[in-house]
């Protein structure tokens, strides 16, 4: 008797284990430890006795700590038995992986939720609502900004959705993770299907009633900026006489602190903590079904449906499909510090990798090394790296993109190439076009190179809580009062934060880049300046102060387009009666000289009577924008750009 009741414990314990492999595919052990409700003990118990049975696939994701990465694992297609209606196929599970780092950010407030819930009734990491259950006709207004193809129906794509009790209330949810780097206009999309799938009368059973079972919107921002532009097109999103659906959004440098502490915004914009703005819902939803094969992969959540499951074979071994083989492979073998290189490559075409010491902080012999496991990845042309048809296909899968709507989204000029095998066409980066901004993106390369490089001289430092933009990175704005042109899209070529140590306090300084070479007219020049102008004037409701104006002019222009404009921004400031914090200087001036120690026989020289050694060095030559060679509009004299430097 006794043993025939461990031996139902046991399959019970199998059970749960499965679906929580099943549930969240290629999650860490403890994830799945805590949300089977095993110890761990138990836990790798089932994970034996499941060995020969073959119905898990394994693998290493590198993490990048000290101790060795845990081994993933994920329920094999048709392998799960009584689970099968909620099992994903292959094509889905090498997308999982694929976009792990994503799924792990979301997964890492789950686990939070968990430690706080009375209970979690279930999750599913990743998910995705179909196409059908979005075509819904709403009548909607549109920004006029919005390019037509961010405007289409599409599925919804969310890397966790679940529901919980907590408090008292039960609280259905869905978690979506900034990839970073892209066009902020392809969440506009995002916001108004998910609004149309609100429409669907699982949720709005009463009519002109919300109902509280629609799951509120949790989303993990890039910086805090991409947070208040958020926040602009969610309250655009909704369609004719529909509210706001429940927001929640935070960023990423919040993710650090202590749940109690950390900050989030509600759809209103208002700073309040997590769920205080939710009332809970009626009932218990039921878990969605996630059918495998050419039947509907996915169906509504918190909608039950009666469809006949007809019998799924189980597969002995996950096939990898050809044109996911050399991605998984990559994705498999990469380090946390090579896949933070690629994604610089990636946002930085051309860099060298000086430069890429510079800005990661690191020695230059592991950034060869590095380079040398990237050959496949990235290209080398003119002592600059850039990435290879393999590296767009790895970068975008990460994202969760296909590699040409990818593409599009980070604004790189691309054009398309055969494969060895001429089994398919893969991306390449047009270097012909890139080759004709070269100079242009050198100026900003040096500069940030530069400008991370004045760490050494215990100055500067960006904040690490806010990485590297994008350069040509989209912000928008709205111009209060404005009737004709309400809204400003402002593309500076880069963006970025500073941090100046000065004693025992830390000056912060957001700043946005613009490098002018000279090649364009006074008029183009002025509409240019005057959407900095007008933008100010909705980001001092959004975020606050505006982000100070670094103008670095090429020495080639001269003196002469220095003077031009400083007398334009003169000009605006009386005309807008606004005056931006706007610095200008020639690129030639933020370079300066210094001795560099080389390798090699030090010798014996005399000074003031004493012999000393002498190392031999050579003269190199860097750009240091934290030198007093600033200039500003309707001053004299010549000023630091950063706070703190004076």
């Amino acid at each position: 008797m006794t043993r025939r009741y461990y031996r139902s414990d046991e399959d019970e314990r199998t059970r749960r284990f499965r679906e929580a492999v099943n549930d969240l595919p290629w999650s860490t052990p403890s994830l799945h430890q805590g949300y089977a409700g095993l110890t761990k003990k138990q836990m790798l118990a089932v994970r034996q006795a499941d060995l020969p049975h073959r119905v898990m696939d394994s693998a290493t994701y590198p993490n990048g700590g000290k101790r060795p990465s845990p081994i993933r694992c994920a329920l094999r297609p048709g392998a799960s038995g009584e689970l099968r209606p909620y099992g994903l196929s292959r094509l889905e599970l090498k997308i999982a992986f694929l976009t792990i780092s994503r799924l792990d950010i979301a997964r890492f407030l789950l686990a939070e939720w968990m430690a706080q819930a009375r209970r979690v009734d279930w999750a599913l990491s990743p998910y995705t609502v179909a196409v059908s259950d979005t075509q819904i006709e709403v009548t909607t207004t549109l920004l006029t900004f919005i390019p037509k193809a961010f405007q289409k129906s599409r599925s919804l794509k969310f890397d966790l959705i679940g529901s919980m009790l907590l408090d008292r209330r039960q609280i259905n949810f869905v978690v979506l993770v900034d990839p970073g780097g892209i066009d902020v206009r392809w969440f506009y999309s995002v916001f108004r299907v998910f609004h149309r799938w609100q429409r669907r009368p699982e949720f709005a059973r009463k009519p002109r009633q919300i109902q509280n079972d629609f799951p509120v919107f949790v989303m993990i921002a890039a910086n805090l900026t991409r947070v208040q532009q958020c926040l602009y097109l969610w309250r655009h999103a909704p369609g004719f006489q529909q509210r706001p659906c429940p927001l929640a959004i935070t960023a990423y440098q919040f993710l650090s602190t202590k749940d109690e502490q950390r900050s989030w915004w509600n759809e209103n914009g208002e700073r309040c903590p997590l769920w205080s703005n939710t009332w809970g819902a009626t009932q218990v939803p039921p878990k969605p079904d996630r059918l495998p094969g050419k039947h509907p992969s996915h169906l509504s959540a918190f909608v039950p449906r009666t469809i006949p499951i007809p019998p799924v074979p189980a597969t002995r071994s996950m096939v990898i499909l050809p044109r996911h083989s050399v991605v998984v492979q990559h994705q498999q073998r990469l380090t946390l510090h090579e896949r933070e290189l690629l994604k610089l490559i990636g946002r930085y075409p051309l860099l060298t990798p000086l430069d890429m010491s510079r800005l990661m902080r690191w020695r230059p012999s592991s950034v060869y090394r590095c380079l040398e496991r990237l050959a496949s990845l990235c290209q080398e042309r003119d002592g600059g790296f850039f990435l290879s048809p393999n590296g767009i296909d790895l970068l975008a899968r990460q994202a969760g993109f296909a590699p040409l709507e990818y593409a599009t989204l980070c604004q790189w000029q691309v054009c398309s190439v055969s494969t060895a095998s001429n089994k398919g066409k893969q991306l390449r980066l047009n270097m012909d076009a890139l080759s004709l901004r070269a100079r242009h993106n050198r100026m900003i390369l040096d500069f940030l190179s530069g400008l991370a490089d004045c760490e050494s001289l215990a100055l500067l430092h960006f904040d690490k809580e806010s990485p590297f933009v994008m350069p040509r990175q989209h912000h928008l704005f709205e111009i209060p009062g404005k009737t004709d042109a309400r809204h400003v899209i402002v593309v500076p070529d880069a963006a970025g934060v500073v941090h100046v140590h000065r004693q025992n306090t830390i000056e912060r300084t957001d700043f946005w880049l613009e490098v002018d070479r000279g090649t364009i007219h006074r008029e183009q020049l002025m509409q240019r300046l005057e959407k900095h102008y007008q933008a100010s004037m909705g980001y001092a409701q959004l975020v606050g102060q505006m982000p100070r104006l670094l103008f670095v002019v090429d020495e080639l222009a001269g003196d002469r387009r220095v003077l031009e404009l400083l007398r334009l921004l003169e000009k605006l400031n009386g005309k807008y009666h606004r005056t931006l914090e706007s610095y200008v200087a020639r690129r030639d001036h933020l370079w300066e000289s210094h001795s560099v120690s080389v390798s090699g026989k030090a010798r014996q020289v005399t000074i003031n009577h004493r012999r000393v050694e002498q190392r031999p060095t050579r003269v190199s030559e860097t750009c240091n924008p934290a030198r007093r060679v600033w200039q500003r509009p309707g001053t004299r004299g010549l000023h630091f750009a950063f706070k703190g430097l004076s």
